[in-house]
């Protein structure tokens, strides 16, 4: 088996030495599942499926690139705090708020997620060195976000 390349520079990996860059392949399904969702839907049942979306989603990585989880409890329970702070609580409110603003406000609002992920791990977790590329990226994906507002479009 192959190891694990944690701290790969082309890669912004989390505080496990993961890295934070497949997350964003599922997310292109979920605003019309907010957007249309049938009324008996929860937002509970929301969050839950793209969580899973998600999950299956990194399986698909893990399994493709050989990649070995971590054995350690203490690693684990880093990634389960983690997971609430930046993943359930998020999208139950994505999924609670998507019924009283546009899809496109929450659209904007979720595509700075894992641009703030990446600044949180930096500036309050310190678990991140940012580079010089990554500190691009984020600027880039801040203006992407930004441009992408009806205040923003009108000012470019």
């Amino acid at each position: 088996m192959r190891r694990a390349r944690f701290h790969d520079p082309r890669v912004v990996t989390g505080s496990a030495g993961h890295p934070i860059r497949p997350h964003g392949a599922h997310l292109g399904v979920e605003f019309p599942v907010h957007e249309g969702r049938p009324r008996g839907v929860s937002s509970g049942q929301v969050a839950w499926s793209r969580l899973v979306l998600g999950a299956m989603t990194l399986a698909v990585f893990v399994l493709v690139r050989r990649d070995v989880l971590p054995r350690s409890v203490r690693v684990w329970a880093h990634m389960t705090v983690l997971a609430l702070s930046f993943c359930v609580v998020p999208f139950l409110l994505f999924s609670w708020a998507q019924q009283y603003v546009t899809s496109g406000l929450a659209s904007i609002y979720n595509a700075t997620t894992p641009i703030m992920t990446a600044v949180m791990a930096w500036a309050v977790f310190r678990v991140e060195k940012l580079r010089g590329m990554q500190i691009v990226g984020i600027l880039l994906g801040m203006l992407g976000s930004w441009s992408s507002s009806p205040r923003g479009r009108a000012s470019i």
